[in-house]
């Protein structure tokens, strides 16, 4: 028995309606035993926010139980031990169940264990080199590094050695916690002559291919290691502006992924950036491994039906998630280390369009973070993006749920929730229609040290492309190349010392039209690749056989009267022969990028 099972039959051992759970290790937030859970007719909420938690047991449970209605089983999380800070009527009603690492790892040392990827426990649990006695803190780092990353830093003895382990962690898949990282730095700090820190080239992917691309141009052993590994970390891969060449290593890696037997929305993410070089390869023209895209394209779209929807009880650290997770994970950093934040979105822009951008933006890239984060569903502006500026899930934002204009309220709100002074709290939409002088003198003025701003030119070249992706990418570079507006800003910026996070609402696919369903005024919107309904007797009236789309089948995760009809795969309500378009669930318009410039 798995240790997700135990704990799910932990669980369900209880009869009661209403279960409350301390768990402060977050072995609840695993996708996998989400997935058992809900198999089980159980739904889970974590106690963070107040008034956001009491929306959802109102609405969804409590009013229902009072009308004896049915409903799912209700399992509610708290970091905590203590109940004390839950509503009374809450834990009155609930029995009480407390979640441990120690009950799962009863030999290792628990702080070992912190942050660890619960994608690896079943690795550990499964060693045949599993403990039989109590092991300590740093006899429990030695077991984890044996076991998950099949490396032994005691037999580290030269800078060769050091750099055959940080390749073996980072082609495992599984990140490097933070804790451990520390440690392996403290331990092997004098094999390491990189003006990079060791710590960050353990926990990071795009600063470790950093050196190996730097080695690589070098005339010795080390350069031919470099050269090496590289390729295998697929970082061979060659970003031009006229051809994309995808080395053999990235394709087979992604092969492999997609003969996985199960997949959660992480390992999406984790190979979201490999995933983004073969469609922008496509994009530019080569077309030999057109299979996998569509294989990509047909894998996630089930996966999305089936588990999409368990991704927003994830957490927002220690990386984004979902982009509502952006300005969680922003609000948790150290002020006094990373005090001026900006926020810039990129409206429209996808992953394979960001990876062809930054080419033209002089960057550091060893001073980036670069990861992936998904969009939300329905995969318009006035969902996704307000999800961004709000940090919350969509149904937290029921009267403007169809519009932007609350989005400087919502990012306003947030932060003084956080307890920034507001007046040093700023929001400008369409910001790319300014000059940067004119932008930098209002943070100026107002000596703004959150700063949140919309540019909307990806989305407006998007709307235009009726040549399809590479028009867009011509588009683009002319944008970056002429105009150099994203450059000059990010340095203007940089100057103020802000830290600058770039992200996206959603992105877009290539479509054909097949018609425009006979809504009439029974939607209350009427996009290219979703059409919302208040009802779903209306949506199955107008889809009732499934000629038009797929009815949405988490629309507990939107406003109550929030029924989306959403187009099938590379599919649009209009009559256009081609075109772009976004709004419904494929890897392109929900796979966006999140980049951190330090």
């Amino acid at each position: 028995m798995t240790w997700r099972q135990r704990i799910v039959d932990f669980i369900c051992a209880s009869s009661t309606r209403v279960r409350v759970v301390s768990d402060p290790a977050s072995l609840l937030l695993d996708e996998a035993l989400l997935a058992l859970l809900q198999e089980q007719g159980i739904v889970l909420l974590t106690y963070e926010d107040p008034l956001r938690f009491r929306l959802v047991y109102e609405e969804d449970f409590r009013m229902k139980w009072d009308q004896h209605q049915s409903t799912p089983d209700l399992v509610v999380r708290t970091d905590d031990f203590d109940f004390h800070h839950l509503p009374y009527d809450l834990v009155s009603r609930g029995f009480r169940l407390y979640l441990s690492l120690g009950q799962i790892f009863p030999h290792l040392d628990l702080n070992a264990l912190q942050d660890l990827d619960s994608r690896a426990f079943d690795l550990i649990l499964e060693s045949p080199r599993y403990p039989r006695r109590s092991l300590s803190y740093e006899e429990s780092l030695v077991f984890i590094m044996r076991t998950l990353y099949r490396v032994d830093p005691e037999l580290v003895g030269n800078e060769e050695d050091l750099l055959a382990l940080i390749f073996r962690i980072h082609s495992m898949g599984f990140g490097l916690p933070s804790r451990l990282a520390t440690w392996l730095s403290a331990s092997l700090s004098q094999h390491w002559h990189n003006d990079i820190m060791l710590s960050e080239v353990l926990t990071s992917k795009e600063k470790w291919q950093q050196c190996l691309a730097n080695w690589s141009q070098r005339n010795d052993l080390l350069s031919l290691q470099g050269r090496y590994w590289l390729k295998r970390l697929g970082g061979d891969d060659q970003i031009g502006e006229q051809k994309v060449i995808v080395g053999e290593e990235t394709y087979q890696g992604i092969e492999e992924f997609l003969h996985r037997e199960h997949i959660v929305g992480l390992d999406w993410i984790d190979k979201a950036y490999d995933m983004a070089r073969i469609y922008l390869a496509a994009y530019l023209g080569d077309d030999s491994r057109s299979e996998i895209t569509k294989d990509i394209d047909r894998i996630f779209y089930e996966w999305v039906l089936h588990q999409y929807a368990l991704m927003a009880s994830l957490p927002s650290q220690p990386r984004p998630k979902m982009v509502h997770h952006i300005p969680q994970w922003i609000s948790r950093q150290d002020p006094s280390v990373h005090n001026r934040w900006a926020l810039v979105v990129l409206d429209g822009l996808s992953l394979p369009e960001w990876i062809y951008l930054r080419q033209f933006l002089p960057l550091r890239w060893d001073g980036c973070d670069q990861w992936a984060a998904m969009a939300w569903v329905p995969s318009i502006t006035s969902v996704s993006r307000q999800a961004i500026f709000s940090g919350r899930i969509p149904r937290a934002f029921a009267g403007s749920i169809y519009t932007t204009q609350g989005e400087e309220k919502a990012w306003k709100t947030f932060w003084k929730e956080q307890g920034m002074d507001l007046y040093r709290v700023l929001y400008r939409n369409t910001v790319d229609t300014m000059t940067v002088t004119d932008f930098m003198q209002e943070i100026d003025s107002r000596d703004a040290i959150v700063v949140g701003c919309v540019a909307n030119m990806v989305d407006d070249l998007a709307h235009h492309a009726q040549m399809g992706m590479k028009q867009i990418l011509i588009d683009l570079k002319q944008w970056m190349k002429d105009v150099g507006w994203l450059s000059q800003f990010i340095k203007a910026l940089q100057d103020r010392h802000f830290h600058i996070v770039i992200t996206s609402d959603h992105g877009h696919t290539p479509v054909r039209g097949i018609g425009k369903p006979p809504t009439g005024s029974l939607s209350a919107t009427k996009g290219e690749r979703v059409q919302i309904f208040g009802s779903d007797t209306l949506r199955r009236g107008i889809n009732h056989d499934n000629r038009w789309g797929i009815d949405w089948p988490f629309t507990h995760t939107l406003p109550p009267g929030t029924y989306p009809l959403l187009a099938r795969a590379h599919e649009a309500f209009n009559t256009d022969a081609q075109g772009v378009s976004h709004g419904s669930i494929s890897w392109e318009e929900l796979m966006v990028p999140v980049v951190i410039i330090w």
